[in-house]
């Protein structure tokens, strides 16, 4: 209403905006436009799957490489008990990736199976006698898994059989020599010897002789 007033008010009749049927006016939709720092929902899952991966990796390297201990074994034997506490902590750590479905993985001194270069990364092959199968001597960095979704591939250092190099090294194939040998070289410039003999008999056959030397110059009159 207050609107029509407003019409016939300040506007002149062919200025006047005819009011809408039924004497409502249409609800404005707003545009909502996604804030800023917006990711897309794969973005943000490989993102959680690095941090994942990585917090993992930390606390297997703690109970690897800083206290020494099993990675099968939860047991604290440690002497010091500041060190018992803290080991129980990173237990307790392990415990609850474990709860949410974050498995990690260290194959350290089991079989390397063949094909599974999917899963680990050997750094270095390491020729070792007395063993018959391929093995992992060292994890650098463990095999982690997410909802039974590998997100992280090891890095490890195998063992290997000596006869196994023995016999990649022995199938390498020598090159062959090349078609020129000494002894054919040395059979052309004969033949070359001989084809020249022949040309030079042929020419003194048919009177061509070698040219004469040309005479000495006569003696002054004394």
């Amino acid at each position: 209403m207050l609107d029509s007033l407003r019409q016939v008010l300040l506007y002149p009749a062919e200025f006047r905006i005819a009011p809408l049927r039924g004497g409502t006016v249409p609800p404005v939709i707003p545009l909502v436009e996604p804030p800023l720092g917006t990711e897309a929902p794969g973005a943000k899952t490989d993102r959680d799957d690095r941090i994942l991966s990585e917090v993992a990796t930390c606390l297997w390297y703690l109970k690897t490489k800083h206290f020494r201990q099993s990675w099968d074994t939860e047991d604290r034997v440690e002497a010091d008990p500041k060190a018992r506490r803290a080991l129980g902590r990173l237990n307790n750590c392990l415990a609850a990736l474990k709860a949410g479905n974050i498995e990690i993985q260290d194959p350290t001194n089991k079989r390397y199976p063949p094909g599974s270069g999917h899963l680990m990364k050997p750094v270095q092959l390491q020729p070792t006698p007395g063993i018959t199968v391929e093995k992992v001597v060292e994890t650098v960095k463990p095999i982690v898994f997410r909802d039974g979704r590998l997100i992280q591939q090891g890095e490890v250092f195998v063992a290997v059989p000596e006869e196994s190099l023995h016999a990649s090294e022995t199938s390498v194939v020598t090159p062959e020599p090349s078609a020129t040998s000494p002894a054919s070289s040395t059979e052309g410039v004969q033949s070359d010897s001989l084809s020249q003999s022949a040309s030079s008999s042929h020419a003194e056959a048919a009177g061509e002789g070698p040219k004469a030397a040309p005479a000495a110059p006569d003696a002054p009159l004394v």
